[in-house]
């Protein structure tokens, strides 16, 4: 699909076209700027439907910083990490018109409803702190300084994946 930048038109407008042209039964929210597992899907899939769940999370992280050069692991969230979102299509509300922050309710709405799996493996989903990202810098400053140092594995991983 072509997309014509307009600047009323944020994120989360975009992520309900992008949704509305999918034809599959789930949607996976898939950062670009972060790294993912190769079975990540699988595994998300899997705890959605075993657990009769319209959607799945994950509840940890890594989190790696190009700044420092180090992989940590995120605070452990109850409801998940939005931008793991892995869900059914249809059923759920349509994401806010906002740059930031435009996930939240989508995620709120599942856990509220007790729709939402959180599934405990860091290792499929990586998020990349490298001065560009989306939120403000005190919500990335927020989500580094609420993260723990890792076992050296991961640092090996991300010397692995050459970054």
């Amino acid at each position: 699909f072509h997309y014509t930048h307009d600047d009323s038109v944020k994120l989360g407008a975009v992520i309900n076209f992008l949704i509305s042209k999918s034809t599959g039964d789930f949607i996976a929210i898939w950062d670009s700027d972060d790294f993912h597992s190769p079975y990540r899907i699988e595994n998300q899939l899997t705890a959605l439907i075993t657990n009769d769940k319209d959607s799945c999370t994950l509840a940890e992280v890594l989190v790696y910083s190009y700044k420092h050069k180090e992989v940590l692991i995120s605070n452990n969230r109850a409801t998940g990490w939005e931008q793991t979102l892995l869900c059914k299509v249809g059923g759920f509300p349509v994401y806010e018109n906002h740059q930031t922050k435009y996930d939240t309710p989508v995620l709120e709405y599942f856990v509220s409803n007790d729709k939402n799996h959180v599934l405990n493996n860091k290792e499929l989903y990586c998020y990349t702190i490298y001065g560009n990202n989306v939120s403000s810098n005190s919500h990335i400053d927020s989500i580094y300084k609420t993260s723990s140092v890792t076992h050296k594995k991961y640092i090996e991983l991300i010397k692995i994946l050459d970054i």
